[in-house]
């Protein structure tokens, strides 16, 4: 099928350039004018193969895909809603923030392409997970559940009971988030909650993180602060996750005795989301409470984690990009 769209689009390439010299050769003299600004089609012909070509070229060997630039958007919309709001207020889940940020988390830009590379990806894919269902379920999952129009949740199901099959632990994040979301056909927290925590024990960061969120609020099963700090505390140690160090911070905060945990992660939070105006002001808020050698030696101790992150982040450890890479290079 590609050999034949390459093939008509190179014909019409040489039919066009013909019939531009054909008509240059009989009316050069009267539209000479008209003739030479004819010989950009052939250009743009050229050009618009090239692109194409290259396209497929480039599928064949396997999606280019890179982190979605709206992600950190989303992030700073959650980021200023929770600056505004008490860290018990649920109504993030309510309100749809929280999964917005989430969904942000989940996609991946295609870049650019003549012939439309995301649907192509997608293709791509749901074919290579009919015969290795681990990574590409998961990744097929990803794509109709960040779609530009609404989540499909029945395609990205479809494509996820190919992955539990063969226990790949991101697919009981995705499954757990897709039965968590209230407009989802088969919504249901007690559920989602039981693909989270068989992800949650099988390393699973994005299952982590849903818990956390879960049991802090208590969402589907019995609120507990503790496990919250615990979850949250393992995401943003192993995969530098902004949300994750803001909501513990905030959790600390509340108890006096937690101030310097809350402070510390609330300088992670600020540096890990480049010195984010909301975050920068919650931080001094903090700093206001405590002496200024507890403030020295917290951003001292503090170093050593964002080191590590900041080295993560530079070989792309933990990112969707790397992963995605890391699976299809295997």
């Amino acid at each position: 099928m590609k050999l034949i769209i390459v093939g008509i689009l190179l014909l019409a390439s040489a039919i066009v350039i013909a019939s531009t010299q054909t008509y240059q050769l009989y009316y050069i003299r009267e539209l000479h004018s008209l003739g030479s600004n004819l010989l950009f089609v052939p250009l743009v012909c050229f050009v618009v193969i090239i692109y194409v070509i290259h396209d497929f070229v480039q599928i064949s060997k396997g999606p280019n895909l890179v982190d979605n630039p709206h992600a950190r958007h989303n992030e700073d919309h959650l980021l200023a809603a929770w600056s505004n709001q008490p860290a018990t207020d649920s109504h993030y889940h309510q309100q749809g923030i929280w999964r917005q940020y989430l969904l942000g988390l989940l996609s991946f830009d295609i870049g650019f392409t003549v012939l439309g590379r995301k649907w192509r990806t997608r293709r791509w894919l749901e074919k290579k997970a009919r015969s290795i269902p681990s990574p590409y379920a998961c990744w097929a999952a990803r794509c109709w559940l960040t779609q530009k129009s609404e989540p499909n949740f029945a395609k990205a199901l479809e494509q996820l009971s190919l992955s539990v099959t063969r226990e790949d632990p991101a697919a009981y994040g995705l499954l757990g988030f897709i039965y968590s979301c209230p407009d989802s056909p088969c919504y249901d927290c007690e559920t989602a909650i039981r693909y989270f925590i068989h992800g949650a024990n099988n390393q699973d960061w994005f299952s982590r993180l849903n818990l956390a969120y879960c049991y802090e609020h208590g969402i589907g099963i019995k609120e507990d602060s503790q496990k919250a700090q615990q979850f949250y505390q393992q995401v943003a140690e192993q995969n530098g996750q902004v949300a994750a160090a803001m909501r513990l911070s905030l959790i600390q905060q509340q108890d006096p005795n937690q101030l310097e945990n809350a402070y510390y992660w609330a300088y992670i939070t600020m540096v890990e989301s480049e010195r984010n105006d909301m975050v920068v002001a919650y931080r001094a808020a903090l700093m206001n409470k405590l002496l200024p050698e507890q403030v020295v030696n917290l951003e001292e101790h503090a170093k050593p984690l964002l080191r590590l992150l900041a080295l993560k982040r530079s070989n792309h450890i933990g990112s969707t990009s790397w992963q995605i890479s890391q699976s299809l290079n295997r």
